[in-house]
């Protein structure tokens, strides 16, 4: 965590437990990562993107809560009438995960997994192009040779392109956006951005 720091990097939440996320995660996630960093940490993504209830994010002393996926899919992801791009709510900023425009494809990291390089940087482009920024999340364990291990039964769509692969794909799409000149910011910049530009 201090090497996250010392290069630049904002620290948040992910709550503590990765399948049945409770209420009282906001303020215990916060807790721990508060004390092991020495930083106030301002951010929340809710493990699995489930629900979260915004009253509780914003009583914890969060600002932003990144924990939506806006997509077309069916089941968890069916979020067609949720904002695709950043909105308010409870004194909360919402940072939805970015999904395109027309169709509400998510280019969340299974799509970099699992499409052409070339289309995925189009699609990236267009939501750069129409929103004016890019979102997307990835995990440290999408970098490590999945493939080499059935033993852990992961599904094959996320078994592919993992380990060097994965490297190989999210240094390209870094070097693909510094080409066309984007800049890479911290939530907290973001947020300080937007509500100057729009109080």
């Amino acid at each position: 965590m201090q090497r996250i720091i010392r290069e630049g990097h904002e620290i948040a939440c992910h709550g503590v437990d990765h399948f049945e996320p409770k209420e009282t995660d906001f303020v215990k996630s916060k807790e721990i990562i508060e004390n092991l960093t020495g930083l106030t940490v301002t951010g929340y993504r809710q493990p699995r993107m489930f629900p979260t209830i915004e009253s509780e994010i914003k009583k914890a002393g969060y600002r932003y809560n990144s924990s939506i996926n806006p997509a077309f899919i069916p089941g968890r992801y069916m979020n067609l009438k949720t904002p695709r791009t950043w909105f308010m709510k409870d004194g909360v900023m919402q940072i939805p995960s970015s999904v395109t425009p027309r169709f509400r494809f998510p280019l969340f990291w299974l799509s970099l997994h699992n499409l052409p390089e070339g289309i995925y940087h189009r699609m990236v482009r267009g939501v750069l192009k129409h929103d004016g920024y890019f979102v997307t999340y990835f995990h440290p364990w999408e970098f490590y040779e999945l493939k080499e291990h059935p033993e852990f039964k992961m599904p094959y769509i996320i078994r592919k392109n993992s380990g060097k692969d994965m490297v190989r794909r999210l240094d390209n799409l870094i070097k693909m956006l510094k080409d066309k000149n984007h800049k890479f910011i911290t939530y907290n910049e973001f947020m300080n951005i937007q509500t100057k530009t729009n109080p």
